[in-house]
């Protein structure tokens, strides 16, 4: 009897902070879509999400288009840092649909957001494929100056909104 007691007691206390585990929320702390000016393939449109689970584990998803050409990539977001005012965020890239851009690379993507909801100065951003395996740390730790970009790499957003939260 002493054993069913205590496997019930051991059951109602994991279940208990499995249900707070549930109820905590996590945090979002980038959203949005947005269309920017390219050089050479005329305007890109990027959505991207990233939530920190509380436990810390980061989750994050992005897409970037050029519709003018047809070709997309897409990846997931596995680190970021807050630099200043700018959020940089980095993580394989899973998919590459007509572009220069492997599957296995890091995507890096650096965003200003201006604070005011799409109005007035424009959000930017800047992006750039990477090596594989990188993560925002280690880019910071073995290519010091690389983040955040210079002025010079940043595109303003014609179109959307990212919002920083």
């Amino acid at each position: 009897m002493r054993h069913l007691t205590t496997a019930l007691v051991l059951g109602a206390a994991l279940s208990a902070t499995l249900v707070l585990m549930a109820a905590t929320p996590a945090n979002v702390l980038a959203s949005g879509s947005a269309t920017f000016p390219s050089q050479t393939v005329g305007p890109l449109e990027m959505e991207l999400t990233l939530i920190e689970l509380p436990n810390g584990k980061v989750v994050g998803h992005g897409r970037q288009e050029a519709p003018d050409v047809g070709g997309y990539h897409e990846y997931d977001i596995t680190s970021w840092a807050m630099l200043g005012d700018t959020l940089c965020m980095a993580g394989p890239i899973t998919a590459s649909v007509n572009t220069p851009f492997p599957v296995g690379a890091t995507w890096v993507v650096c965003v200003e957001d201006n604070g005011n909801g799409g109005s007035g100065t424009p959000d930017r951003v800047a992006t750039a494929a990477a090596p594989p395996g990188l993560t925002i740390q280690l880019i910071l730790m073995f290519f010091p100056g690389f983040l955040p970009p210079p002025d010079s790499q940043f595109q303003p957003i014609s179109a959307g909104d990212i919002t920083i939260h």
